[in-house]
């Protein structure tokens, strides 16, 4: 399983405002994370509407993050774009699998994937922002 690209600049771009304390426009912010200043834009809209940043109009405008980074988690960013952390389409809830048979009883492959992923969210919901800039990866 791999993040888009898009997450990963997400997370990059979440961090640079960490980091920096202060508004920064988008312009600004592209230039420090070398993300495009569109693609940026696009990952920056993102990120307002899931609270995780705010904005500010004017010459002075930009973007600042609407929490301290020591409660925003990796999670909380990715899932912004990933969606709810899956490593299998058959743990969706609209999935139905084919391999259910008759009695409709669980594969065992969906029950590994579900205890995988929730591992996996578990671990990204406690890596926070200020985490990675302390550079622990931890809560």
């Amino acid at each position: 399983m791999k993040i888009t690209l898009e997450s990963d600049y997400a997370l990059r771009l979440v961090q640079m405002l960490a980091l920096e304390n202060r508004v920064l426009d988008a312009n600004t912010l592209s230039e420090k994370t070398k993300v495009s200043t569109k693609f940026a834009l696009k990952i920056l809209r993102k990120l307002l509407e899931a609270d995780i940043v705010c904005s500010f109009k004017g010459a002075h405008g930009g973007y600042r993050l609407n929490r301290v980074p020591k409660d925003i988690s990796m999670k909380d960013v990715i899932e912004v774009f990933e969606g709810k952390i899956a490593i299998s389409r058959c743990i969706d809830c609209d999935y139905i699998c084919s391999r259910m048979g008759s009695e409709k009883t669980e594969c065992p492959y969906h029950r590994v994937y579900c205890e995988i992923s929730k591992e996996l969210s578990d671990r990204l919901s406690g890596i926070s922002i200020q985490s990675i800039l302390d550079g622990t990866g931890k809560k």
